[in-house]
């Protein structure tokens, strides 16, 4: 016979490890999950189009700088920057002729923003 596990039972010690738990790895999950589709939409796999100036994963071209890597031009490399830079754009870039219209000249939507930075950072924080 299967015995119902007592959930008044459990010491609070526990508790709040699952929770610890949970509430760490929710988070890990749901940033993967918005790089995932961040990078769908910068390489172009889902209707976006970053890489035809920012070169495939941000490895740069003569139209726009490199984002793979820890430099930042006009901004600290926050992802709240990011989100600010993708939104209203680079009217007046600092090494490239060529300005950044907002959200790249596309429609995006708030996720879709939230998504692109988290993917741009995260390229960032893996360049070198």
């Amino acid at each position: 016979m299967i015995r119902a596990l007592k959930l008044d039972r459990i010491h609070p010690a526990v508790w709040a490890a699952v929770v610890a738990i949970v509430a760490v790895a929710t988070p890990a999950r749901a940033q993967d999950a918005a790089v995932a589709v961040g990078d769908s939409l910068f390489n172009g796999k889902q209707m976006g189009a970053c890489w035809a100036c920012h070169g495939k994963k941000g490895v740069g071209t003569a139209a726009a700088p490199k984002l793979a890597d820890k430099t930042w031009l006009t901004i600290d490399g926050s992802l709240a920057s990011v989100k600010g830079a993708i939104t209203a754009g680079v009217p007046k870039p600092k090494k490239s002729k060529t300005p950044m219209p907002p959200m790249g000249g596309a429609k995006l939507t708030p996720e879709q923003i939230d998504a692109l930075a988290a993917y741009v950072v995260s390229i960032s924080a893996a360049g070198k």
